[in-house]
């Protein structure tokens, strides 16, 4: 037998000793005085000892079986159905809904969390009480976090946990939850039971889902009522009971901001020290979902660029204003960034904060993207030093044309561009050297030794951009092996460049694919974005005679920026660190917790090759290859909250950057395994730095609320129902997938969005789970069992006390005579 309250029990059993002490003290020896009549009463007190001493420890022990069983009653026992002791209670899980849709507020500005978690305790009190209840508490928010898991009898602990759930930034994870609750029902390796007297411990499973059910929350899908499709795959063995509250009836109006995306992710400072640089572009995606879409809507967007954790609030701020039509769900603006400050410059990190009107549903109404500032780019082009003047035009070599197209204004002597070039000879390749560059060219591969290119990965490992070409005059390639043994690209040079067209004629064309996907996936935009609309037409007067091809399957490790007239890139990005994956698909899959990114263009600059050197494309092709390559190569600088955020093998760990006005967190510090991943899940929006081993920074990370979440639309409850239907296993899954009677709903009263009384939450759940359900309430027959006995030890008093009033004729003087014991 175990108790709910084992601290009440422990002082009740202790006060049994009350009735014990006084009856030591009144019981104490006492100095006898002797006198006359003495002797008589020692003969009757021999006579009646033996009866006196039975009153008195009757009388005791009636006092301590009194003091015990209210000791007792106030414990509240925990024993099975019927009073057996070997039978089990019912085990609830408490599924809480504290996703991103959980922020939404009512017009009394209580938030759904709030009340998802005041049912909770009302429920908990109401299932405590019974005496037999364990209790298990899990949180929704991704990823489904077990925060009382194995259950717990103690439900004052219980409403400890509840009450310190904080709200997030992801949305639910209903699959993760119900992973949990069926690894609760069976755990992995049990036997199973063999006594069949025992019923199943799902058939005692009650799972209790508090949520408004938005669509930010509840991903029905197409198939959400087949069997298992619901929940991943994941099945609650039969018998398990599902409560869920009412499916909010109506939904909140809501705009989210879903995306910002720089034009550039590194910010140039202004072309002479002090100066601020005009703002950078910055586009803006937003979505609108709730009621309110048919509805003429005017949101005003802000732009801030400033420090990481500043409090300024007189930064300046861009503005502008979208008009939203009936019925339009998303859009999409630009707005320039403010100038940035001349403090800024001189490099370090920054951080675009866009944000929105507040509305409803707050969390989405911001969302950060970190940025570096910088005076210039310093690149470095790896090639031999030519002495004396070059000549003319014909004479320039690749490294002087990928001079010229990086630093155009460098002949005339101006200063303070915005890419800074310098030269570094192939045999002085050192790590000091390549630590000060953000990008290096090589236009002479063939002049690198194997030591050389292990130092050009490790740069390009540290955040680097490489961008190769082939070199010009070479017959046979043989830098390639040492080239693809140390960067790992997933592929190989040709070790013969191929002949496109013959010398002297128009030569072939160069090819900008359209909606090329991305094998980085998580790549929000292509390296040449800015010039995109442009490009097709800077192409047409460009021709080329020869090209080195790549050989292997480069399509499925990187991106293809331009195409030779075949389709094979002519212009490829993508990371390094590329390895062969299972034997059976012999498909390529990337490394992506590296960092880094390194380019190849099959065409060397040389007009033996290409006269793209002569042509308008090689200017902003080459400067946007470096600016946007720069920013791509230092790392994802963001990521979605509820995920494992991939920062880099070289980072030990996050620290959480405090900004104002940001609740506080319970992760301060989060560590980094060995592949790059965060070891545990960023739940909340929020600022982090990354720090290596040294507790050096080497980058900030915004944790962005997950724009699925933000979907505040309501849904129909008979969806609802036959998308969590599809979690208990039936005994015949052939059934109609609508049918919805493996759900049981709280009553709308419940579950309204202004709340319920406590009394009718219980009730509500006290009528769902049915009135013949076996139930083990003692405590209050424990009491009844404590009056009797207080009774019974008046009547024992009173007995043993032996005094009675007994009124006989008055004597002379006419008062009565009083007997006490019966004699006068």
């Amino acid at each position: 037998m175990t108790f709910l309250h084992t601290s009440l029990l422990a002082a009740g059993l202790a006060c049994i000793a009350i009735p014990i002490i006084i009856h030591l003290l009144m019981n104490r020896r006492r100095k006898p005085v002797m006198w006359g009549a003495m002797r008589f009463l020692q003969e009757a007190f021999r006579r009646t000892r033996r009866r006196l001493l039975l009153e008195k420890y009757l009388l005791l022990a009636a006092r301590c079986l009194l003091v015990a069983l209210v000791a007792l009653a106030l414990a509240r026992p925990l024993v099975g159905a019927l009073g057996a002791s070997g039978s089990q209670g019912r085990t609830f899980y408490l599924l809480i809904d504290n996703s991103l849709a959980s922020g939404a507020t009512d017009d009394a500005g209580r938030s759904a969390l709030d009340r998802h978690k005041a049912a909770a305790r009302e429920a908990l009190g109401a299932l405590s009480a019974d005496g037999g209840d364990r209790v298990a508490v899990i949180a929704l928010g991704a990823p489904a976090e077990a925060l009382v898991l194995p259950p717990a009898h103690d439900p004052g602990a219980v409403a400890a946990v509840i009450d310190a759930i904080a709200p997030t930034a992801a949305r639910a994870d209903f699959a993760g939850a119900m992973a949990l609750v069926a690894g609760s029902l069976r755990p992995e390796g049990a036997a199973p039971s063999t006594d069949a007297a025992a019923p199943p411990r799902a058939d005692r499973a009650v799972v209790l889902m508090l949520s408004d059910f938005l669509e930010g929350s509840a991903d029905l899908g197409p198939d959400s009522g087949a069997p298992g499709a619901s929940f991943a795959g994941v099945r609650l063995p039969r018998g398990v009971t599902l409560i869920a509250s009412e499916p909010a009836a109506r939904g909140v109006s809501n705009v989210s901001v879903v995306g910002v995306e720089p034009l550039r992710s590194v910010v140039l400072g202004g072309a002479q020290p002090g100066e601020a640089r005009a703002g950078e572009q910055v586009r803006v995606s937003l979505r609108r979902s709730g009621p309110g879409i048919d509805a003429p809507l005017a949101t005003t967007v802000r732009a801030l660029l400033a420090a990481p954790g500043s409090a300024d609030s007189a930064a300046a701020e861009s503005r502008t204003v979208v008009r939203w039509n009936p019925g339009q769900e998303t859009a999409t603006t630009a707005i320039a960034l403010p100038p940035t400050p001349a403090a800024m410059h001189g490099g370090g990190g920054a951080v675009i904060t866009v944000s929105i009107d507040r509305d409803a549903l707050s969390a989405d109404n911001t969302w950060r993207r970190p940025v570096e500032v910088r005076d210039s780019l310093r690149v470095g082009v790896i090639a031999p030093t030519r002495f004396g003047r070059a000549g003319g035009v014909d004479r320039l070599d690749a490294a002087a044309w990928i001079r010229i197209a990086l630093a155009p204004r460098a002949e005339s002597a101006q200063s303070g561009g915005e890419i800074e070039v310098v030269n570094i000879e192939p045999a002085s390749i050192d790590s000091a050297r390549l630590a000060g560059m953000d990008a290096v060219f090589l236009p002479r591969p063939d002049l690198l030794a194997e030591g050389a290119w292990a130092r050009v990965r490790l740069f390009v490992d540290n955040g680097g951009l490489a961008v190769v070409f082939p070199p010009p005059g070479v017959s046979v390639h043989l830098w390639g092996d040492a080239f693809a043994a140390a960067m790992q690209p997933g592929w190989t040079p040709a070790r013969q460049a191929i002949e496109l067209a013959p010398r002297g004629g128009a030569g072939a064309r160069l090819v900008a694919p359209t909606g090329a996907p991305s094998a980085r996936g998580s790549a929000p935009a292509r390296l040449l974005s800015l010039i995109e609309g442009e490009l097709e037409e800077l192409l047409r007067p460009v021709g080329v005679w020869r090209a080195l091809p790549i050989e292997g399957s480069a399509a499925q490790s990187g991106e293809t920026l331009l195409a030779l007239p075949d389709g094979s890139p002519a212009l490829w990005a993508g990371p390094i660190g590329v390895r062969e994956a299972a034997p059976a698909d012999g498909a390529l899959a990337a490394d992506t917790s590296a960092r880094g990114v390194l380019a190849y263009f099959a065409v060397a600059l040389d007009l033996e090759w290409t006269d793209l050197p002569t042509k308008p494309l090689a200017v902003p092709l080459l400067n946007e290859l470096a600016l946007q390559g720069v920013g791509r190569a230092r790392g994802a600088s963001w990521a979605i909250a509820g995920a494992r955020p991939n920062v880099g093998r070289r980072v030990a760990e996050l620290a959480r950057i405090h900004e104002p006005d940001q609740p506080p967190q319970s992760a301060e510090v989060v560590a980094i395994d060995a592949e790059g991943l965060a070891r545990e899940a960023v739940r909340a929006a929020g600022l982090w730095a990354s720090r290596d081993e040294r507790g050096t920074r080497r980058a900030l990370l915004a944790v962005n609320p997950d724009p699925v979440a933000g979907r505040a639309g309501a849904q129909p409850r008979d969806a609802v129902g036959a998308w969590l239907a599809g979690a208990v296993e039936r005994a015949d899954d052939t059934a109609a997938p609508g049918a919805t009677s493996a759900v049981v709903w709280l009553p709308t009263g419940a579950a309204a969005p202004g709340g319920a009384e406590p009394r009718a939450i219980a009730a509500a759940l006290r009528d769902a789970l049915g009135a013949g359900a076996p139930r083990s309430p003692i405590s209050l027959p424990l009491l009844a069992c404590a009056l009797a006995v207080a009774l019974l030890e008046m009547l024992l008093a009173r007995w043993a006390s032996h005094a009675s009033l007994v009124t006989s004729a008055a004597p002379a003087g006419g008062a009565p005579l009083a007997t006490i014991g019966g004699a006068a």
